[in-house]
């Protein structure tokens, strides 16, 4: 919930493009922007809902101030909905969440309405592919193997969602918080 003393910005209203010059603009943690992925998905194949568990399974959802070892405000978590239902799914989980007193502090992730999406620059898709050392030495220092043993203890409530990613993902966009 917003301060009452500081002024909540439109959620709604995209930034310009001007604002959105690059990841590694955004990286700095001035412009306002997160580092999101888009999911594009099959509601035939996999749920929201089952998106909605492994998404909370793979963050710490009550950092405030980013993830693991990538630090500042865009680094938080955030839900995007884009319907109604999506909203009250995303709450309902977070909710389920919050209830089962799997964490000992509170859930600090958001849930916002989705707006402009602006996608990374090209170099920064499939990352993980185009630069498999780099990407294998943060990813094995980073604490989030840690961070899901200790909190999920190896037993995922999500199903597995590998069979489920496919070139049509968009992925490292920037849209906006305040």
């Amino acid at each position: 919930m917003p301060s009452p003393r500081k002024k909540r910005k439109d959620l709604r209203r995209p930034p310009s493009p001007e604002a959105v010059s690059g990841v590694w603009r955004v990286c700095t943690g001035k412009t306002g922007h997160l580092e999101a992925v888009e999911i594009l998905y099959n509601p035939d194949r996999i749920s929201y809902e089952e998106l909605l568990a492994t998404f909370w399974e793979d963050i710490d959802p009550t950092d405030p101030e980013g993830q693991f070892v990538d630090r500042g405000s865009q680094y938080r978590t955030a839900i995007f909905y884009h319907t109604e239902e999506q909203r009250r799914s995303a709450e309902r989980s977070k909710e389920a969440l919050e209830q089962s007193r799997r964490f000992l502090k509170p859930i600090a992730t958001k849930i916002l309405p989705a707006f402009a999406f602006y996608q990374a620059e090209e170099s920064h898709h499939c990352y993980s592919q185009k630069c498999p050392l780099r990407y294998d030495l943060y990813y094995r220092f980073s604490g989030r193997e840690e961070f899901k043993r200790a909190h999920w203890g190896g037993k995922s409530v999500a199903k597995s969602y590998q069979n489920f990613t496919s070139p049509s993902s968009r992925n490292s966009g920037r849209p906006s918080l305040p």
